[in-house]
């Protein structure tokens, strides 16, 4: 009865081995998963950002365009 209790033991020790084994195995690649998110999310962020001021940007000089377009306008309707 004592060996049968020590197998049982020895069993139960090993399935805790493979447990742990597959617990690291598995947390390697979640933590590299986690970090490859929060990198991605930084990107997006600064993409979103420069996209932003891009579009300002673009507003800007659409706004310049429009008043040299009206600007010329009037200086044609004055000379003529």
């Amino acid at each position: 009865m004592g060996n049968k209790k020590e197998e049982e033991l020895a069993k139960v020790k090993k399935e805790i081995d493979q447990l742990y084994v597959q617990e690291v195995s598995a947390e390697g690649p979640n933590h590299q998963i986690k970090q490859k998110i929060e990198m991605l999310e930084e990107s997006l962020g600064e993409t979103n950002y420069k996209t932003d001021e891009e579009m300002f940007i673009q507003q800007q000089y659409l706004h310049m365009l429009d008043r040299m377009k009206k600007d010329f306008i009037a200086a044609k309707i004055q000379t003529a």
